[in-house]
């Protein structure tokens, strides 16, 4: 079988549909449908039962799939490896992460790595906790930042990075600025901009506010942007949970958060990476600068952890 014949099939399952497949491996999709009918005759099997509104993987497919995933993982990371020893040329590292994450911490690392390797050139990517594993594990990506996951491919491995200190902010000029003990009843009366319902940690900031007592909120938007929740802070007086250390102090002086201990949650933060496969020498050092940057609000006191949960 050929390489290019599993990255086509890697694509046709993850889009389950041959058109979308064609168009991500930039083939026609007879030419797709061509290269899939090879692979099937070369195995002895069928890979995919065909549908009314794509294909899905057969029994046969399922158990390719996780082996197809290494090895087009591991192909392209050799690729990229032997890219960047090759004389004058420059490493690329090809990250996944959060916006809450990337935003602040990425362009420190950055800073720092240009300082000594001005050559390395990085892509972000910011997606879905599913979508970036998917590419993770074909070898799009080096490796992701997540909040901690409950579950894990056993072809991927996730190691701790760094605390990620969350609480409620408010407008500095809320009333419950101060109170490090605001009842259930102050909580409940404001509103809230939660993440999306399909985002894991929404359901994390629920149970920390039902363990304060607050059973209901006032949903007043549901957004993943950081920079949202914040200008909804600012323009509407709303209620987020919301990193500490997007919190800039020169910037953000009419924001505040509320010191109250058991609304925190100490967010652990870990790489995700494929377990068999060695990092670029770019990526390693791109990750040693993310596990060693500091930033001031990293210096203030965090004592409380309020929670644990899983996505990122």
């Amino acid at each position: 079988m050929e390489l290019r014949q599993l990255r086509h099939f890697l694509a046709i399952a993850t889009h389950g549909s041959l058109g979308r497949a064609a168009e991500e491996v930039a083939i026609s999709e007879p030419g797709l449908s061509k290269s899939l009918a090879k692979l099937e005759t070369r195995l002895g099997v069928r890979l995919f039962e065909r549908e009314t509104r794509g294909v899905s993987l057969t029994v046969y497919g399922r158990a390719l799939l996780p082996r197809a995933e290494a090895i087009v993982g591991e192909v392209s990371t050799i690729e990229r490896e032997i890219e960047e020893v090759r004389g004058g040329r420059r490493g690329t590292v090809r990250i996944g992460m959060r916006p809450s994450f990337g935003a602040v911490f990425l362009p420190h690392a950055l800073a720092e790595i240009l300082k000594i390797r001005p050559d390395v050139r990085t892509v972000l990517r910011e997606g879905s906790i599913t979508a970036m594993l998917d590419e993770l594990k074909r070898g799009d990506l080096d490796f992701m930042i997540v909040t901690e996951l409950e579950e894990i491919d056993d072809s991927l491995m996730q190691e701790y990075l760094r605390d990620s200190p969350v609480k409620v902010m408010v407008r500095s000029d809320n009333p419950l600025v101060g109170n490090t003990a605001p009842t259930p009843v102050d909580l409940a009366a404001l509103q809230w901009t939660m993440p999306l319902p399909t985002d894991p940690i929404r359901r994390t900031f629920y149970n920390i506010l039902s363990r304060y007592g607050v059973e209901s909120v006032q949903l007043l938007m549901e957004t993943n942007s950081p920079l949202v929740m914040k200008n909804l802070v600012r323009e509407i007086g709303c209620a987020v949970f919301f990193p500490v250390h997007m919190y800039d102090q020169a910037q953000d002086k009419d924001l505040a958060f509320l010191e109250v201990p058991s609304l925190w949650w100490n967010r652990r933060l870990n790489v995700v990476r494929r377990r068999f496969t060695d990092l670029t020498p770019s990526a390693e050092l791109l990750l040693r600068e993310l596990r060693d940057i500091r930033l001031y609000s990293e210096k203030q006191p965090m004592t409380s952890d309020a929670g644990t949960g899983s996505g990122a």
